[in-house]
């Protein structure tokens, strides 16, 4: 496939071992399924190279983490929040557009390259659709953020951080950085992907749009979709998905001694 046109970064967010394995399995599929030859980076709690992943930029966002926040203290829902240090460890004005997937996402089909581009051009800011629906009033669909009187008004919207592209014009850095604060503000404590539903919601509103091409992996089947995104069957179904159905070998990971 001939090479996009513009600088373009795909990054995720990796802490402890487990998901090391995760994310080593989503950056491989990026990389020899999805075609993709341009940046990628790992932000994680350790500085340790991934396994096979000998192209990709791993950096140990918790020493600075620990430092600018003296009051952080790693909880159950803490982790997600780190999708918005990335500016504190990249330059995004090297980029022309950014989009960050979960650790726990497969990639199917090199059709990635030309999706990026088309952000791109298209100047778009991109989610992926969830299954859940704000109108639920769940944690994670906005209910610790939005009154019920949102929750009924945007009852119908459903969206999921697990993949969030954005162009790296001044609106798409600006929404970059109203998540970071909503999320520094919470210190932690919140939801991430609420924070970023009431942003899209109340201050951005058709001015962003879901991503069509992906699925959420509940079944060992091949997806048509370029994104498969394995929520709450990660453990059961991700690695057999990545080696009976892409044919790929899980990288082997050596100790982390950093």
């Amino acid at each position: 496939m001939t090479s996009a046109p513009g600088r373009y970064l795909i990054y995720l967010v990796c802490v402890g071992e487990a998901f090391r394995r995760y994310t080593a399995m989503a950056v491989t599929s990026i990389s020899k399924v999805g075609a993709w030859r341009q940046d990628v980076v790992v932000l994680s709690d350790s500085k340790a190279p991934l396994a096979g992943c000998p192209h990709v930029t791993v950096i140990d966002m918790f020493s600075a983490a620990t430092e600018r926040y003296p009051w952080l203290a790693i909880g159950k829902h803490t982790v997600p929040h780190f999708k918005t240090e990335l500016e504190y460890h990249v330059d995004l004005a090297a980029y022309d557009y950014v989009l960050y997937l979960d650790s726990d996402l497969l990639v199917t089909n090199d059709r990635l390259p030309n999706l990026v581009s088309a952000f791109h051009r298209e100047q778009a800011i991109v989610v992926q659709k969830d299954i859940i629906p704000v109108r639920s009033g769940a944690r994670f669909a906005g209910g610790l953020v939005l009154a019920p009187s949102e929750q009924q008004q945007w009852g119908a919207f459903a969206i999921n951080a697990g993949i969030v592209g954005f162009p790296t014009t001044p609106m798409g850095r600006r929404l970059f950085r109203d998540w970071r604060q909503l999320n520094q503000e919470s210190k932690f404590r919140l939801s991430d992907q609420g924070n970023l539903i009431s942003l899209l919601l109340r201050k951005y509103r058709g001015q962003w749009g879901y991503v069509s091409d992906a699925a959420f992996g509940r079944l060992l089947n091949p997806y048509p979709q370029t994104f498969v995104h394995f929520t709450t069957k990660k453990a059961a179904l991700m690695e057999a998905y990545y080696t009976q159905v892409l044919g790929l070998t899980v990288p082997v990971q050596e100790a982390v001694t950093d």
